[in-house]
């Protein structure tokens, strides 16, 4: 088993966290569950939400997946400014 630094986030250990996110998702994307052929590190909680650079908040998704759930993202960090009175 790799050892993963889970609060550092250096070229190293990103990609160590990359493997690692591969093995526990059997080379699968997390959404789809295609094999992946390509993948991307994505924050399951996104960053513009609230979310962290965590280990435990770290996913791989495949490019198509990433897009759309990109896409999602961005409506929903809009929706909340918004909903705050800012401006996106």
């Amino acid at each position: 088993m790799l050892q993963i630094n889970k609060r550092k986030n250096s070229p190293t250990s990103r990609k160590l966290n990359k493997i690692q996110l591969f093995e526990e998702q059997n080379g699968l994307c997390k959404e789809c569950h295609n094999p992946l052929d390509f993948s991307v590190t994505d924050h399951i909680k996104p960053l513009g939400l609230g979310g962290s650079d965590n280990y435990d908040n770290l996913q791989l998704l495949c490019i198509l997946c990433n897009m759309k759930k990109t896409e999602k993202d961005l409506q929903d960090i809009w929706n909340q400014r918004k909903s705050k009175g800012g401006s996106a």
